[in-house]
């Protein structure tokens, strides 16, 4: 993944869902634990929910 492209989506994560950087950083480590997008490992580890879930891939669309 670019730096730049990570930038923005750990500021998607930190701003607008308001996670912490250790959920961020759990949710990263369990991603790639488990060979999973992060957007799912966030979820089903219960770090978001389904309406965050959501917005998260409405932002990974409009950015991509």
């Amino acid at each position: 993944m670019k730096k730049k492209s990570f930038e923005k989506i750990y500021d998607f994560l930190k701003y607008d869902l308001g996670l912490d950087d250790s959920c961020i950083l759990l949710g990263l480590k369990l991603s790639s634990k488990n060979n999973t997008l992060l957007p799912i490992s966030l979820w089903s580890y219960g770090i978001i929910d389904c309406e965050e879930l959501d917005k998260f891939y409405k932002f990974l669309y409009e950015t991509s």
